[in-house]
């Protein structure tokens, strides 16, 4: 791994903290991550990857926005260095009513995905949230909406000859759970996200991640997280496999 790429890694967490720093309402809850994996022996594979996210809650709208950006290297058995992960994703969501027990809300998402050959993927859409739990020590919600995506995939010399830009509609159903043991010193994250195409079910999306962070600090905390992506479509644009999965750990730093 490159070390200018780890320190740009690092740059693009401090506009998340210095908002942090500035936000003295506790209804603000600001992340910001920074996470690796590293692999030897055969073959060499390094990964990192970095986060953030910030929310703002009150009585009548949540608003909540995030980032993450990965980047993988790889060295195959003949020594030869590529690049097999390069991925980042922007998103945002509005929920009005939060705290009752549904609330309906708006989202949207770009993204790209060097190894799901994905240049570019709009996605934007209207939903709503069910609130199961509820409580000072977690919450469980599902959300169920409509969206409308626009994928533009890579075009390069190993782009598949029947690659082209994709305007379609889909549903997205989201279950969400979070626990907090041992006062508040162990966190449970878990989110499933299913992305079926409106009229064609078996072109879809499924994207999990399940993580655990132990408390440090009241700021900082270190966290496992298994994240499994899978897009139906990938093999058709020319990616090695529809699957990725990823499993990292990361120094979390968490203000509220």
């Amino acid at each position: 791994m490159k070390p200018f790429v780890v320190f740009l890694l690092f740059l693009a967490l401090q506009p998340f903290a210095l908002s942090a720093s500035s936000a003295v309402q506790s209804d603000w809850d600001v992340d910001s991550e920074l996470g690796a994996s590293l692999f030897f022996g055969n073959t060499r594979q390094a990964t990192v990857t970095t986060r953030g996210s910030a929310s703002r809650t009150d009585s009548i709208l949540e608003w909540a926005s995030d980032m993450a950006f990965t980047y993988g290297e790889a060295t195959n058995k003949d020594g030869v260095e590529f690049v097999n992960k390069r991925s980042w994703a922007l998103g945002t969501s509005l929920d009005y009513k939060p705290q009752g027990n549904s609330s309906p809300y708006l989202s949207g998402r770009v993204q790209s995905s060097h190894e799901k050959r994905i240049h570019l993927r709009y996605e934007a859409g209207v939903g709503g949230k069910l609130t199961m739990v509820r409580n000072s020590k977690g919450i469980v919600d599902f959300s169920v909406a409509l969206l409308a995506e626009r994928t533009i995939p890579i075009k390069d010399e190993d782009a598949s000859e029947d690659s082209e830009d994709v305007t379609q509609g889909r549903w997205s159903a989201r279950l969400r759970f979070r626990r907090d043991l041992q006062e508040g010193r162990v966190s449970l994250k878990s989110e499933t996200l299913y992305k079926p195409v409106f009229d064609e079910f078996g072109n879809y999306t499924v994207n999990s991640e399940n993580s655990v962070a132990f408390a440090l600090t009241d700021v900082v905390s270190l966290k496992f997280t298994f994240v499994d992506q899978y897009d139906s479509g990938a093999l058709s644009r020319g990616a090695r496999t529809n699957n990725d999965g990823q499993l990292f750990f990361s120094v979390l730093s968490r203000f509220r």
